[in-house]
């Protein structure tokens, strides 16, 4: 597998205030905000030099997200990765004991591409991202 860090998801309250955290840290809003109704989620990218992290907030009260900061509060929520095949490596990583918490759809914030989000207990969740 050929996987390369796309970016690192970040769970937040508000894409406002998590905007105006992490740009107090150098980060610079580089997307337009998204409302991924489908997920629950409102979305925004930020980078600082080659790191790029997402900003994701709960749209209700029943999305994952919401669920996610009751337990942990604003913290990372994911690490993305690139790959060149998602389907063969999500066969590679069910292998490797990862469970597939998703289908593989395209996601409206990273320009339709499909991705598809995976858990295993030692590492928690990833995202695959399909030739980002």
């Amino acid at each position: 597998m050929n996987l390369k860090i796309h970016h690192v998801g970040y769970a937040v309250d508000s894409i406002e205030e998590g905007i105006k955290t992490f740009e107090a840290l150098g980060f610079k809003v580089d997307s337009d905000t998204f409302n991924d109704v489908k997920r629950k989620v409102e979305i925004v990218f930020m980078s600082k030099g080659e790191m790029k992290i997402e900003l994701v907030a709960p749209l209700s009260v029943d999305s994952p997200v919401s669920k996610f900061l009751s337990k942990n509060g604003p913290s990372p929520y994911h690490i993305c990765y690139s790959t060149d095949d998602i389907y063969k490596t999500v066969d590679k990583l069910k292998q490797f004991k990862f469970i597939q918490i998703s289908e593989i759809e395209e996601a409206l914030a990273i320009s339709n591409k499909k991705v598809v989000f995976m858990y295993s207990k030692p590492i928690g969740i990833l995202e695959l991202v399909e030739g980002a």
